[in-house]
């Protein structure tokens, strides 16, 4: 099996379990649009903490996956890496809860509207329950991918959406969010239950946590989390920045930042096949899912552009606001094929045990984004703001490609070092 295609293999699946899972959520909103305004806002508001906090645990249970791989055929060493990984991820799942607890307070911190705030009723309990779960799930998910078990990564996913939009159908239309809450709990505890099902058949019982292994996995992880919470808080500027901009601007920009979303997760998915290939050994993987990633996103952003006019409907009823969207295409364009380089460079790199790259090249050009985003949009207006973004992206992917092309190097000229293209891990049992 080539490369190219043994990632394609890899990532296919993982792809499939995020376009899903992005669908589901589309349709729990849509419910929760029709219960009300009120149930939709208060929703909105516990969101802004949730998905950030969700995020960045899954980000540092990623730091598990080149131990992993590392591991695979060593049985003992392997149950002692997947003990301690689970350790870590109650620890920061339990944080990350305690953060999801307190978004009433946030909220009210930062202004919200009180109306906004009481609405949200049991929704941060149940959504900090699903922090919890969740971070099982990840470090389950994150071992099995670095196995590549991608599919059993897809059932585990399927299941669990297949319960949230059951749920929500059942549930929303009668309780708003308290059963918005309940659906996504209940997806994330299945979620947990069948990936961790699937990755004891495949490796047998956890072995007993080891600190040091725990504090080992943490410092790789730690950085992944870092580079996504600052990537969440620029794009925050950035919509504030539209904002400022009048109504009609925000909504064009958020209605960009829905399609990036739609299309980005193409890139995570190849991102991710790629680091068990990496920590074998197969440097050239990289670049491989890199074309694959430009290729995929490219496409993508071409059937967006030409089918515009029938896409952004879907998005707004609004005549007056699609002129502006259609005209912003070409630049989301930009914005996300940048944006799926720099990631997968990044997978790379955790793939070499050395995500602190990663997380300096967020901060210094997302850095440099924050500080010009409000002049850039009081004076060129949402195509300005958006080409900023775009090259902000193409900076970090180049730096992140040049620093992994260097670590890569030192690699193999380390005594010992032996080459597996094409084949991270064994495939059998």
């Amino acid at each position: 099996m080539t490369e190219t295609r043994a990632i394609l293999r890899s990532a296919l699946p993982l792809y499939v379990t995020m376009a899903v899972s992005s669908a589901s959520a589309l349709v729990s909103t849509a419910l929760l649009g029709r219960h009300g305004t009120a149930s939709l806002a208060a929703f909105a508001v516990a969101a802004a903490v949730f998905v950030p906090v969700v995020t960045a645990v899954s980000g540092v249970m990623r730091g598990m996956m080149p131990y992993v791989t590392a591991a695979h055929d060593d049985p003992a060493a392997l149950r002692r890496v997947l003990g301690s990984g689970r350790v870590l991820g109650l620890g920061i799942g339990g944080c990350g809860a305690l953060v999801v607890l307190a978004t009433p307070a946030v909220a009210r911190a930062s202004g919200v509207d009180g109306a906004a705030v009481d609405g949200l009723g049991p929704l941060p309990l149940l959504l900090a329950a699903a922090v919890l779960a969740q971070s099982v799930g990840a470090s389950a998910s994150s071992a099995l991918v670095a196995l590549d078990r991608g599919k059993l990564v897809m059932w585990a996913g399927l299941s669990g959406t297949a319960v949230t939009v059951l749920l929500s159908a059942l549930l929303t239309p009668r309780t708003g969010v308290s059963g918005a809450g309940i659906a996504m709990l209940a997806s994330a505890v299945v979620v947990a239950v069948v990936a961790q099902a699937g990755l004891r058949r495949r490796t047998g019982r956890p072995g007993r946590p080891d600190r040091r292994e725990i504090v080992t996995l943490a410092r790789t992880g730690l950085p992944m989390a870092g580079t996504v919470l600052v990537k969440f808080a620029v794009l925050s500027v950035l919509t504030f920045a539209a904002a400022r901009l009048g109504a009609a601007q925000a909504a064009a920009h958020g209605i960009g930042e829905t399609l990036v979303n739609l299309i980005f997760t193409a890139a995570v998915a190849l991102g991710q096949a790629t680091v068990p290939r990496v920590s074998a050994g197969s440097y050239r993987a990289a670049r491989t899912a890199a074309v694959l990633a430009l290729i995929g996103t490219g496409t993508l952003v071409c059937v967006l552009i030409v089918a515009g006019r029938w896409i952004v409907p879907v998005f707004s009823a609004d005549p007056r606001l699609r002129p502006d969207v259609l005209a912003l295409l070409p630049l989301v364009g930009f914005a996300v094929v940048t944006d799926a380089l720099q990631a997968v460079y990044g997978f790379a790199l955790l793939g070499l045990r050395n995500t602190l790259p990663s997380l300096f090249c967020t901060l210094i050009f997302f850095g440099l984004l924050a500080v010009v985003a409000v002049p850039t949009a009081e004076h060129g207006g949402l195509p300005l703001l958006w080409t900023a973004l775009g090259l902000a992206n193409l900076s970090q992917a180049a730096a992140k490609a040049f620093l992994y092309n260097r670590a890569a190097g030192k690699a193999r000229e380390r005594p010992g070092h032996q080459r597996q293209p094409g084949r991270s891990v064994d495939r059998t049992g």
